[in-house]
C-alpha cells in the first residue's frame, strides 16, 4: 500500500472536500511520486520522503481541525449542554472531595481559608471525571466532526488548567493546610515534630531534586516512588483529554450508554493509576510509563476504536476550512 492513504481517509472526515481535492489529495499525490521514484536502495532518501510527506500533509490537516465553526443551532445547544453539565457536575465534585479532609479536624480549621486551601487538591480529580461525564449526558447521540472538535478543544484547556493547578496551586494549598493543622495539633496537644513534606506538597522541582538525592544514596524504591509522582502530575494532567477522546471515539449514539461508557472509562483509569503505580514501585515499569499507563491505555483504545471506523467509507466533511 502507498504511504498517505490513511492520512486521505483521515482528511476526508475533517476537511471540506474543497481542501481535500485542492489541498490534502495534490500534496498526497506528489508525495506519493517522489516515493515511488526514490531507489528502493536508498532508505535515508525514502525516510526522508516519508517524514517530511507525512509532516506537510499532517500540517494541513491540523489546520483543518484548528478551524471550528458552529453552523447549526443544534450544535450550539448541543455545546452548550455539555459545556453546562460538566461545570456542574466539575463544582459539585470539587465540594464533596473538599468535605473529608475538613471534617477529619476540629472546627478550628474548618472555615473558608482551610477549604480554599484545599480546593487545589480536589479540583485536578474533579476536572476530569465532571469533563468525561458532561460530555456523556451532554451529548444525546454521536456528535459531528465540529462537535467533537469543540468538544477536543475544551478538553485540552482543561488539561492544561489541571496542569497548572497540579504544578503550583496544589504544592502550596496542600503546605498551607498541614500548616494549619500542624499548628493545631501543637496548640491541644503540646511540642509536636514539624512534619517533613510529602510528594503533594513538593513542587516539580522539589520532586527531582529529591529523585536525584534518593538515586545518589542508593534507595532506588523511593526514588521511584518520587519519580512516579513527578510524572503523574503530567499524566494526571492530561486525563481529561484522554477520556474526552476515549468517549467521542466510542460507538455509542445513547445518552445512557455514553454515561456507562464514561464510568467504565473512569474506573479504568483509576485502576490502572493503581497498576502502574505498583508496577513502577515493584521495578516492573519505569516511572514514566506507570505514570502514563492509564492514558496510552485510554488514547491506545479510542485510536483503535477510530481506525477501524476509518477503514469505512468516510463520511462528508464538515463545515469550512
Amino acid at each position: 500500500m502507498m504511504p498517505g492513504s490513511t492520512l486521505h481517509r483521515v482528511a476526508a472526515r475533517i476537511c471540506s472536500r474543497k481542501t481535500l481535492e485542492r489541498v490534502v489529495e495534490p500534496t498526497i499525490a506528489d508525495f506519493q511520486k517522489e516515493f515511488a521514484s526514490a531507489s528502493a536502495t536508498d532508505l535515508l532518501r525514502r525516510t526522508w520522503i516519508l517524514l517530511s510527506g507525512y509532516s506537510a500533509i499532517l500540517k494541513v490537516i491540523a489546520i483543518c481541525a484548528g478551524s471550528i465553526s458552529v453552523a447549526s443551532d443544534a450544535e450550539r445547544r448541543t455545546l452548550t449542554r455539555a459545556l453546562t453539565w460538566s461545570l456542574a457536575l466539575i463544582a459539585g465534585l470539587t465540594g464533596l472531595l473538599i468535605l473529608p479532609p475538613l471534617y477529619g479536624f476540629d472546627d478550628a480549621i474548618r472555615g473558608w481559608y482551610a477549604a480554599a486551601t484545599i480546593v487545589p487538591q480536589a479540583v485536578p480529580l474533579a476536572i476530569p471525571i465532571g469533563f468525561a461525564f458532561g460530555l456523556a449526558f451532554g451529548l444525546s447521540g454521536r456528535p459531528a466532526m465540529t462537535t467533537a472538535k469543540v468538544m477536543l478543544l475544551g478538553a485540552l484547556t482543561a488539561s492544561v488548567l489541571s496542569f497548572g493547578i497540579l504544578a503550583w496551586a496544589m504544592p502550596a494549598g496542600n503546605q498551607a493546610f498541614r500548616e494549619m493543622a500542624f499548628h493545631e495539633l501543637r496548640t491541644n496537644q503540646g511540642t509536636i515534630a514539624k512534619p517533613r513534606k510529602a510528594y503533594n506538597e513538593m513542587t516539580l522541582s522539589e520532586l527531582r531534586d529529591e529523585v536525584a538525592r534518593l538515586s545518589a544514596n542508593g534507595e532506588r524504591s523511593r526514588a521511584r516512588q518520587y519519580a512516579f509522582r513527578f510524572h503523574f502530575r503530567f499524566s494526571l494532567a492530561a486525563a481529561t483529554l484522554a477520556l474526552a477522546g476515549f468517549l467521542l471515539a466510542a460507538p455509542v449514539d445513547h445518552r445512557g450508554l455514553r454515561g456507562l461508557a464514561a464510568s467504565f472509562a473512569c474506573f479504568a483509569y483509576w485502576a490502572l493509576i493503581f497498576l502502574g503505580e505498583s508496577g513502577s514501585r515493584l521495578g516492573y515499569l519505569t516511572a514514566p510509563l506507570g505514570a502514563w499507563l492509564p492514558n496510552i491505555a485510554l488514547i491506545g483504545s479510542a485510536l483503535l476504536i477510530a481506525s477501524s471506523r476509518l477503514s469505512g467509507p468516510p463520511r462528508a466533511a464538515h463545515g469550512p476550512t
